[in-house]
């Protein structure tokens, strides 16, 4: 099977290598390029179901709060986000995933607060009446909507210009 995103990586590697020389790990700079062959596959598991509707782009940049008091007249925030272009259907953990990869930063360890975000947003479908989706189904499909959103960015090295403000923010992304 064809995976545009797998095909996309592979064509914009030598790019994205030659982009960030000397800043990547070594692990990506030896499995990196291997990660196109499994595209196809993840994007096939995250085509089934728990099925929501998927932002696309869901980072701080892109989100608002709305002040609003509640009925027992305590304030509180409402969440909104802008940006809706890469909207879909899909697995709302690659929002997830984006928004976390996103927002933390590499000098704190990451895994605990990803298990518990991924852990709310389990516990917040089981609200909403969803069943089956387990906290191991959630955090593996978290791990592969990481891998999922690395392959995007590869193939993002070939359309960011390197000389654009855009660029230094790409390469902080990715980073």
């Amino acid at each position: 099977r064809l995976s545009l995103s797998g095909v996309a990586m592979k064509f914009s590697w030598r790019k994205f290598v030659s982009r960030l020389k000397g800043r990547l790990p070594t692990d990506i700079l030896k499995r990196g390029l291997l990660l196109h062959s499994i595209a196809s596959k993840i994007q096939e598991r995250q085509s089934n179901g728990p099925i929501t509707i998927v932002h696309g782009d869901c980072h701080l940049e892109n989100m608002f709060f709305v002040k609003c008091t509640n009925e027992d007249n305590f304030d509180e925030y409402k969440l909104g986000l802008y940006d809706w272009q890469l909207m879909r259907r899909g697995r709302g953990m690659l929002d997830l995933a984006n928004f976390i990869s996103g927002s933390i930063t590499m000098d704190a360890d990451p895994s605990g607060l990803e298990a518990y975000l991924v852990g709310i947003y389990v516990d917040a479908l089981k609200d909403l009446g969803i069943r089956g989706y387990t906290h191991e189904e959630a955090g593996l499909e978290y791990r592969l909507s990481v891998v999922m959103l690395f392959i995007w960015n590869v193939s993002a090295a070939v359309a960011v210009p390197f000389d654009t403000s855009g660029s230094q923010d790409y390469d902080h992304y990715v980073l």
